[in-house]
């Protein structure tokens, strides 16, 4: 067999960005880094094709993207790729060219479905059109249509709406499988599926169907019925997939390629014995049970099945509500008429997505992007960006419940291992080390209930606290009583709920005054300045969360009164800080605005409206030494004298 040397020139705008010389072998191409090619944009996938190269030739395969791969105005899913060819993957252009190496002439790609002999020997007896056949939903509810008409030129089927059969079913992969028509039969071909795909029980990668056999794909079950001339025969009856000889189909499954191998932590749904389709030496394929083996237990957050399924559901319901509302709603109507003020208006809300979007803001992109298809739901932008912002929250979701989880174990490790040091430590030191090994196990204890070595500590350290307490001095002991006694009770007078500051202060000078942690007051003060400090938090929480929808929605000077509550109740709130400053830069702007309005006001003698401009410069700026506000309020001065 002839070799060829296929090169790849990536462009962008036409300038050319990338060279390649392609090995047989498989290159990857999406967004995402570990891809072989990376092709930076939001337009592209982050796994978006595949190139495969063998000694028979190369094939493009699209890899279920959301915007998909053209060749002009045609979208593929699988190509031959031949020289001179041009496969645009937005906003990149792909150009092949074929060499043949040793004088050979180059492959154009013609030869690249190659049947075996006996495969074309039937297809000249009978018709290469396949018989007229249809797919017939038996799962209720998991698809858009009851019924589908198979097309001699392919049918796709996944969760994408862009397929031709689209699934409403989360465990089918959005490119699941395809049925092709070949050699006067239809053939299914799984595409990789996280899940597989199943003719009857039996997994398959390739293979041909008959009349009545069942589907599944995800959870989905869809019968393939041939319509068939009454006056002919009866059908045969279907035989399992699993005991039949398959024969060879050139590049759809090359001899040397090997199936993907399928992650274990995703495809959880696989049986235990799965079988699948190997090649066999003469050219046909048999079933093979592959064992999957045993699954290492998950750690951390995700140990625990409640854990597992409050993650799982977040993500359903967060990608239910954009991408599954943008993907399965209903048909729109067969003519819409957008008057020009709706077309300026879709404008105007694509531009607010966009920007939501790239400031990583995907809950309000995807509101824009839905508002859009509320008035022209055939807005083939809207819908894609809609589709990945929804994508991107669910993404966010789960990666934020990953990493509280790998955090919460941190968090107690951290925990149990300082309050065993304490202990040890309060178990041979005095009264006041003592009160601190008391005082770390029992907040340890009370986060991570169960701990038996820390519950035996505990008594241990209370039993030595008593005995050290009965050596102490009576005389000394009870004037400290007396006066920590007197601070505690002015601590409950000024805790009432209207100055919680006030109420922290006045319990801090309970436990300053008992060092030595030798009164009955000193754990009751510790206690309640945890609260106090705990719910300081939480409100800065609530304040920190209101500042920022007021800054997302351009309302600085309530994003800052927020920011400020929040760092009053708790000064060391490092992020909040952050915001602070940001509100303050923008006002900062704001008011240097409205004082050169000012000037231009006052140039032109219309006095009120040029106080009413110096008036906001003092609103937007609290810092009474800042230059702006300084020259705003002796403008205003001079201009009311």
């Amino acid at each position: 067999m002839h070799r060829h040397l296929i090169r790849l020139v990536v462009r962008r705008d036409n300038e050319p960005l990338q060279t390649l010389e392609l090995t047989p072998g498989e290159l990857t191409m999406g967004r995402a880094e570990d891809n072989d090619l990376c092709l930076a944009d939001l337009e592209v996938s982050r796994y978006h094709a595949r190139i495969v190269v063998t000694e028979a030739g190369a094939r493009f395969e699209d890899s279920g993207s959301g915007n998909g791969s053209w060749v002009g105005e045609r979208a593929i899913e699988v190509a031959a790729i031949a020289d001179g060819d041009v496969i645009t993957v937005a906003p990149f252009t792909l150009s092949f060219t074929i060499e043949s190496l040793q004088g050979a002439p180059a492959d154009t790609g013609e030869a690249t479905m190659q049947l075996p002999a006996e495969l074309t020997a039937e297809a000249t007896v009978h018709s290469a059109t396949p018989p007229a056949a249809r797919l017939v939903l038996l799962s209720e509810g998991r698809a858009d249509q009851e019924e589908y008409v198979l097309s001699p030129e392919g049918v796709s089927i996944g969760r994408s709406a862009e397929r031709d059969v689209t699934l409403l079913d989360t465990s089918a992969s959005r490119l699941h499988a395809e049925i092709l028509a070949i050699g006067g039969s239809w053939w299914l071909r799984d595409a990789g599926a996280a899940n597989g795909t199943f003719v009857g029980d039996s997994a398959v990668r390739e293979c041909p169907l008959k009349d009545g056999e069942v589907l599944r794909i995800g959870e989905t079950r869809l019968r393939f019925c041939v319509d068939r001339d009454p006056l002919l025969s009866e059908p045969t009856e279907a035989s399992d997939a699993s005991d039949r000889t398959i024969p060879y189909l050139g590049p759809l499954l090359d001899e040397t390629e090997t199936a993907p191998e399928v992650p274990l932590s995703v495809n959880t749904a696989l049986p235990a014995g799965l079988v699948a389709a190997a090649p066999v030496a003469d050219g046909g394929f048999h079933g093979v049970e592959m064992s999957l083996g045993a699954r290492r237990p998950p750690r951390g957050f995700f140990s625990k099945p409640l854990n597992r399924f409050s993650t799982l559901l977040l993500a359903v319901i967060v990608f239910g509500t954009g991408g599954y509302a943008l993907v399965n709603r209903e048909p729109p109507p067969q003519e819409i008429v957008i008057s020009t003020e709706e077309e300026q208006h879709i404008q105007r809300l694509m531009t607010a997505g966009m920007d939501r979007f790239l400031q990583r803001d995907y809950e309000a992109a995807t509101r824009k992007f839905l508002a859009v298809l509320a008035i022209a739901p055939t807005h083939a932008k809207a819908q894609r960006m809609g589709y990945l912002a929804a994508e991107f929250i669910t993404l966010e979701a789960m990666q934020a419940a990953t990493e509280l989880g790998a955090d919460a174990d941190q968090d107690r490790a951290a925990t149990l291992s300082a309050a065993r040091d304490a202990a040890v430590i309060g178990m041979g030191g005095h009264l006041g080390q003592v009160a601190e090994g008391i005082a770390a196990v029992s907040a340890a204890l009370e986060r991570y209930p169960g701990a038996g070595d820390l519950e035996a500590a505990l008594s241990a350290l209370k039993d030595r606290d008593a005995a050290l307490r009965v050596s102490a001095k009576g005389e000394d002991l009870r004037a400290l009583q007396e006066k920590v006694r007197g601070l505690s009770e002015a601590a409950q007078s000024e805790d009432t709920g209207r100055n919680p500051t006030a109420a922290l202060q006045a319990w801090r000078r309970v436990i300053d005054a008992d060092p030595e942690r030798l009164t009955d007051d000193y754990f009751p003060a510790t206690d309640r300045i945890r609260d106090l400090e705990r719910k300081a938090r939480e409100g800065a929480s609530v304040g920190y969360t209101e500042g920022m929808a007021a800054l997302r929605g351009g309302d600085f000077l309530a994003a800052r009164a927020k920011f400020q509550a929040a760092l009053r109740v708790a000064p060391g709130y490092a992020a909040a800080q952050t915001r602070l400053g940001e509100c303050q830069a923008q006002l900062e702007a704001l008011a240097q605005s409205e004082f050169s309005a000012g000037r231009t006001m006052e140039t032109a003698n219309q006095i009120d409206r040029a106080v009413g401009h110096y008036s906001r410069v003092l609103v937007l700026i609290e810092d009474r030494s800042n230059a702006t506000y300084q020259r705003a309020d002796q403008r205003i001065k001079a201009l009311l004298q």
